[in-house]
């Protein structure tokens, strides 16, 4: 069988070798020393731009968007089609239980982009597969030329997402109070080249993984 479709149908399943974060803390304690293997050391994994027959696998992998933004749906929706045009790209991390991970940019000028989403799947966190995407998106800005790219994240994941914008050159610039609602700020960060050379000498920087059309 091969391996990369031996589990197409459960799309949604975590690999039996991973687990999860919690399973990890059961299994070693909390103050145990995680060393980090990459995820491509573990089983396959690639990254593909999207088209149509992932289409309803992505609404299910982001089917949370709905509830946490009005109108999330229908926004979603618009974003993939843009995909499909040309109009906007959206990059997913593949493995053998299906799509890992992804991101989705968004360009809103001929020097600015926006990363409109970046997401991975909870049982395939802290295994580098964000890190992954995030190169890759920065990879694209740097060729395609932008001077500036954004994203906007909730204030209650900043300690979990913090870390990997600034390892890539974004620089938190600003809040937004209850963007959302109640207790719901946004933080807004941006990107620039110069930011990434200070972070990355060109003769320190690794190729980015290849995307498969």
């Amino acid at each position: 069988m091969n391996y990369m479709h031996a589990h197409a149908a459960s799309f949604n399943a975590c690999p039996p070798i991973i687990g999860s974060p919690h399973a990890f803390k059961a299994r070693y304690g909390e103050g145990s020393k995680i060393i980090f293997v990459h995820p491509s050391h573990l089983f396959p994994i690639t990254l593909h731009r999207y088209d149509t027959s992932y289409g309803q696998r992505v609404i299910q992998l982001l089917r949370i968007l709905p509830i946490l933004y009005p109108n999330g749906q229908d926004w979603l929706s618009r974003r993939l089609q843009e995909c499909v045009e040309g109009r906007a790209t959206c990059t997913l991390a593949r493995t053998p239980w299906g799509i890992a991970g992804l991101t989705i940019e968004t360009p809103k000028s001929f020097k600015t982009v926006k990363l409109s989403t970046i997401y991975v799947r909870p049982c395939f966190r802290y295994l580098g597969i964000g890190s992954m995407l995030l190169a890759r998106c920065v990879s694209n800005w740097a060729q395609a030329g932008y001077s500036f790219a954004n994203v906007t994240l909730a204030s209650h994941v900043r300690s979990q997402l913090e870390p990997l914008l600034n390892r890539y050159g974004f620089k938190f610039l600003t809040v937004q109070k209850e963007r959302y609602g109640v207790g719901r700020d946004e933080l807004i960060y941006v990107w620039s080249p110069n930011n990434m050379q200070s972070l990355c000498p060109s003769s320190q920087c690794t190729l980015m993984p290849s995307i498969h059309d």
